[in-house]
């Protein structure tokens, strides 16, 4: 009995290094920090500031340990791609390469349109969960804008190419729930757009543009503008850029506001690393733009771009 306990003694002593070593592996395991890889479409502008925001972000939000690299499209960096917890493409050159990266636990693609977008809201591939936070706005917060800037417009005039046709239904819904009436304009494929432009401008009391590059691009932008400005048919953007241009008005998201919700999703990550991102969403927080050169030359007096924000707020916290 003594030899057999003794020999039993003598080989738990000898696996104790093995069982200290995979102890401490374990150990290292859990204590290693959450890994965030960003892919930036490019190196500057808004790609970059927006990284550059959520990385400030974060570091306010959470204590938890994290790690946050970052590389491009044109050169991703695959080995630390492939050991994320988490992937954030920013910018829809860098979303469309997801189907060519290595495996990850989940992407979230930030800075990319609601139309086209790669992968279905809340879709997963494989293994890998996928959400995003769109650019562009909700219609109906775009609505009303034209309710609180323009009141007594009723005819909506809408500009689609082959990307937007599909968000025909949507639109003519929402704004048949606003009581108004949706007047469809379609651009042909190889066609040019000024006819349709022209007819839709007869029928319309505002233009609402509508993120689709083979309508509205840097190109077209000018001549929409002024063939609208023309029939004296104001047109909504949907970007400060456009309301430089000549657009009367625009609620938009900054890359800042845009890495402020993404930073709070990630903190709920790193807060519970088991958890899933969000469903797919428009964005959280926005802003509003005036050109009030163009509203004075057109006739019209529109509130201060701060009024229209928080009227717009609090349209959207009302039950």
């Amino acid at each position: 009995m003594l030899r057999g306990a003794s020999v039993m003694i003598g080989r738990c002593l000898r696996l104790l290094p093995v069982a200290g070593f995979l102890l401490a592996g374990l150990a290292s395991a859990a204590d290693q920090p959450y890994r965030i890889e960003l892919l930036l479409s490019e190196r500057n502008g808004p790609y970059q500031a927006l990284a550059q925001a959520l990385h400030a972000e974060l570091r306010q939000l959470s204590d938890q340990p994290h790690q946050l690299g970052q590389s491009l499209a044109d050169n991703p960096d695959y080995q630390a791609i492939a050991e994320a917890d988490l992937l954030v493409t920013i910018g829809s050159q860098a979303s469309r390469l997801v189907d060519d990266l290595p495996a990850r636990r989940q992407v979230l693609h930030v800075l990319v349109p609601s139309t086209g977008h790669p992968l279905p809201p809340g879709s997963v591939a494989g293994k890998t969960h996928h959400s995003a936070i769109f650019i562009d706005q909700p219609w109906h917060r775009q609505l009303n804008l034209i309710r609180l800037a323009l009141p007594g417009v009723g005819r909506i005039g809408i500009l689609l190419g082959n990307t937007s046709r599909e968000l025909q239904a949507e639109l003519e819904t929402a704004i048949d729930q606003q009581q108004w009436q949706a007047q469809i304009g379609l651009v042909p494929e190889a066609g040019n757009y000024l006819g349709p432009l022209r007819r839709l401008l007869e029928q319309s009391e505002v233009l609402l543009a509508v993120p689709d590059q083979q309508v509205f691009n840097r190109q077209n932008l000018q001549g929409i503008l002024l063939t609208s400005y023309r029939r004296e048919v104001p047109m909504i953007g949907f970007s400060p850029g456009y309301v430089r241009a000549g657009a009367l008005a625009a609620v938009y998201s900054t890359p800042e506001q845009i890495a402020t919700q993404a930073a709070h999703w990630i903190a709920s990550l790193l807060a519970e690393p088991g958890r899933q991102l969000p469903p797919a969403r428009h964005p959280e927080y926005y802003s509003v733009a005036v050109n009030h050169q163009v509203a004075r030359s057109l006739g019209l007096r529109i509130p201060g771009e701060t009024d229209l924000l928080h009227s717009l707020q609090a349209l959207e916290t009302q039950p």
